[in-house]
Formats: C-alpha cells, structure tokens, sequence
C-alpha cells in the first residue's frame, strides 16, 4: 500500500508527501510497478527542475535508494537512462541517478579494467 502512495506521490510532484512516507518506518522507497518503474524512475520525468531534484535528492540522499539506481524498468531503462532522456541538461539529477563509483568497479571487478600501458605485451 506504501509503495503505491510513494509512487503517486512522486508522480504528482509532492514534495511534502514524499517527505512524510520517506520518513515513516518500514517505508520502500525501491518499488518497482507494473512498468518496473521504481519512485525514483518516476521523479526523473517530473517537468518541473526544483520539484524533481528536491524529490530525487529526497530519495536517493535521504532515503537512500540506491537500489533504484540499478533497476531497469520493463523497457531495459535505469533512472539514469531516464534522466538523460527527460532532463539531459539537469547534471544533479543526472549525477544523483548515476550509481556511486564503488558499485561501478564492483559489477565490472577489476579483471574487466584492462592495464592500457604502451609497450606492454599481451598474452
């Protein structure tokens, strides 16, 4: 019930809302609808600048969404994907959206990052 009141709530660009769910106990903030749309996938196409990054700050920095930065919806998009579609010259949001440097070298694993140096030889 929770998880569909945060997903209106971030649809319809209420601040105060958000806020108050993100701040109750137990509350999801990594819900994913019928689309695979988290909140956060959702907050990334609200037209208005400050209510969609006062909304994505509220969810990745306060609520900690992490989560969300990873999950692709049904059509294979991140919030981040998103973001670069709906608000591409917004580089908070884009930044908030993208996943922190940590989780990137984690997926990849160092043996992915090849060396690169000159005069080197491969195997």
């Amino acid at each position: 019930m929770v998880a569909c009141i945060i997903s209106r709530s971030v649809s319809s660009g209420s601040i105060e809302h958000v806020n108050l769910l993100i701040e109750a106990d137990g509350c999801d903030v990594d819900p994913q609808n019928n689309s695979g749309d988290t909140p956060l996938h959702l907050a990334v196409r609200i037209p208005d600048r400050a209510t969609r990054h006062a909304i994505v700050s509220a969810l990745v920095e306060t609520a900690g969404a992490i989560d969300s930065i990873r999950l692709a919806n049904k059509a294979g998009q991140t919030p981040n994907d998103l973001a670069k579609i709906y608000c591409p010259n917004d580089t908070e949001v884009v930044s908030l959206t993208m996943p922190p440097a940590r989780q990137v070298n984690d997926i990849l694993g160092y043996d992915d990052i090849a060396s690169g140096g000159e005069g080197e030889e491969s195997d």
